[in-house]
């Protein structure tokens, strides 16, 4: 499938590239960066005071990462990215 993601707009769009089926919705966010990095650097905090679990774990991050890096390149080259 394709996922595709207007930050302006906040319209997510999926497309099946297996059947003619087209998923579209809003999402909604509540700050301008979606609040994801202040509840990460929080819940690190409190992992390393001891008050907390991590909610995230390693691979998460390496995905997290690995995406963000194959959306620049995308952008610089404007191509897909297969992410690995």
């Amino acid at each position: 499938a394709t996922l595709s993601f207007d930050w302006y707009t906040e319209n997510v769009k999926i497309i099946e590239h297996h059947s003619d089926r087209v998923d579209q919705f809003t999402v909604k966010a509540s700050t301008g960066h979606l609040g994801g990095d202040e509840a990460l650097a929080r819940n690190f905090t409190d992992v390393c005071l001891g008050r907390a679990e991590s909610k995230t774990d390693l691979t998460a991050g390496i995905v997290s990462a690995s995406m963000c890096i194959a959306a620049r390149e995308s952008e610089n080259t404007k191509k897909w990215m297969q992410i690995v």
